[in-house]
């Protein structure tokens, strides 16, 4: 299970995501869709469910700014097809930058998953 984010901003690396759509396993692992925005913002696009427990359609005000603070780890495909791993850092829900996942130090990847503040 995993999130999906989409990425609309420019940010120092964002042309790597291009406006494709990425998954991760950062946010809580309940199918839930992300977008960074045009100015910059998380926008958490929260689910509603019937009273069976199968997902409403996403409306407009369920949407939220997660204010989150820390790295996050985007799995998808470039423009070619290729599979790719890249680390996006927000602070205070905006991001920061986008790199590819291999061009962390090993230091930065392990903190990268598990430091959260």
């Amino acid at each position: 299970m995993s999130d999906t984010v989409r990425c609309y901003t420019e940010v120092p690396g964002a042309e790597l995501l291009g406006t494709g759509e990425f998954q991760t396993k950062d946010f809580g692992c309940r199918f839930d869709y992300f977008t960074i925005d045009k100015e910059g913002r998380l926008i958490h696009h929260q689910r509603t469910f019937d009273a069976e427990g199968m997902p409403l359609p996403r409306t407009p005000d369920r949407d939220v700014i997660a204010p989150i603070h820390r790295d996050v780890r985007l799995y998808g495909r470039d423009a070619v097809g290729n599979h790719r791993d890249y680390c996006a850092r927000f602070t205070d829900g905006r991001p920061q930058w986008v790199k590819p996942w291999d061009e962390l130090s090993e230091l930065q990847r392990e903190y990268s998953v598990i430091v959260e503040s």
